[in-house]
């Protein structure tokens, strides 16, 4: 299972040289904080983005949001199913 690690954008700015991508780093934090669970982002040509979770045991499962606190809400919800 792949590891990140969360660093603030100025500094992976600093670091690379580029502009960093703010989606990647709130998915960062959400893998750290729900290590059971695999997260993506899904650009929308309307809608805006579509926010994926699936737990990493049971690839059909699939959760969808409107961004990442509705994410937490349903990964919640889940947990007590």
């Amino acid at each position: 299972m792949p590891q990140y690690v969360v660093v603030p954008l100025r500094e992976v700015s600093k670091l690379a040289g580029v502009i960093a991508n703010p989606t990647g780093e709130v998915v960062a934090k959400l893998e750290a904080s729900w290590p059971d669970w695999q997260f993506w982002t899904v650009p929308r040509a309307v809608g805006g983005t579509l926010w994926c979770a699936r737990r990493w045991d049971d690839p059909k499962r699939v959760l969808h949001a409107r961004g990442p606190d509705e994410l937490v809400e349903r990964l919640q919800a889940e947990l007590s199913r």
